[in-house]
């Protein structure tokens, strides 16, 4: 599945490892017919579209508004009709979906480098059963990973990394929280 983005978005240069890390993703993410996904810093859908046929339905939310465009095009490409996407901020949009009591089954988290700290501590009043966190920082994936387990209770079950360059110090991980 081809995935494409506009100028200036983000997505993974490494094709064959982005598609290790999608099949990951999809593997931790054990999606069910009748449940509801969120994905902050979802991007161009990369991680998130691969799972929409699974669920019942998909929001998207990011930032980065060519993102978004390239989000909605990616769905309509791909037929995908369970999907909305919307640009706001991560911290925004989960203080907004906290304040309508809104609850989702499976999260997936794709932060930039800085990592979630804005949004680690209340993720857990979203009632996911599921979190997969994908990191391209082990500092900041340790920090939120304090935050997800110590405050809003999670547990993490598995961390795989995913070497995107090799002979280099950048490393992506993804990991399973339950």
């Amino acid at each position: 599945m081809l995935i494409g983005y506009e100028i200036g978005g983000f997505s993974q240069v490494n094709r064959l490892q982005n598609q290790s890390m999608v099949e990951l993703v999809c593997n931790y993410a054990q999606p069910a017919a009748n449940q509801r996904m969120l994905d902050l810093y979802c991007g161009n859908g990369n991680l998130s579209l691969p799972l929409s046929g699974a669920v019942q339905e998909l929001l998207g939310i990011e930032g980065f508004a060519p993102s978004i465009a390239s989000a909605v095009d990616n769905a309509r490409q791909l037929r995908v009709n369970n999907s909305t996407f919307r640009c706001n901020d991560a911290s925004k949009e989960l203080r907004h979906l906290i304040a309508q009591h809104a609850l989702f089954d499976l999260v997936l988290l794709d932060p930039p480098r800085a990592g979630a700290a804005g949004i680690a501590r209340e993720l857990g009043q979203l009632g996911a059963q599921r979190i997969v966190y994908v990191s391209c920082d082990p500092a900041t994936l340790a920090r939120d990973l304090a935050h997800l387990c110590g405050v809003a209770g999670y547990r993490l079950i598995e961390a795989t990394p995913l070497d995107m360059f090799p002979q280099t110090a950048h490393l992506e991980t993804v990991a399973l929280l339950t």
